[in-house]
């Protein structure tokens, strides 16, 4: 469910494809469904590389609906790159809520 449609037309696999799988995790975290419902692999194959997938459910705000197409349009040098995504008002009004990362603790092969 997370496969581009660049991949299903054998295309290289780019950080865009990563931004696409994360629209479908956003999407499915935020309706509790895929956003490709299928029967079969070809099914799902053609869903995906038409691009049309549900609007999430109307307690989302404009923001987070506009933000989740964004991530998955179908056309991957139309997509925005992981910067974009990370400087967009609705990342932006929420990335305090992140925790701070803990310092990395080297630890001892023979402890």
């Amino acid at each position: 469910h997370y496969m581009p449609p660049e991949v299903w037309r054998s295309r290289p696999y780019t950080f865009n494809s990563d931004v696409w799988a994360l629209g479908c995790v956003l999407f499915e975290m935020c309706s509790f469904t895929v956003p490709f419902e299928a029967r079969s692999m070809e099914e799902l194959r053609y869903k995906v590389m038409r691009g049309k997938f549900p609007a999430l459910p109307s307690v989302y705000s404009q923001d987070m609906q506009k933000l989740v197409k964004w991530l998955m349009i179908a056309e991957p040098s139309q997509r925005p790159g992981i910067d974009e995504v990370l400087a967009h008002p609705s990342v932006q009004r929420r990335a305090h809520l992140a925790p701070e990362p803990e310092p990395a603790v080297p630890q001892s092969i023979n402890s």
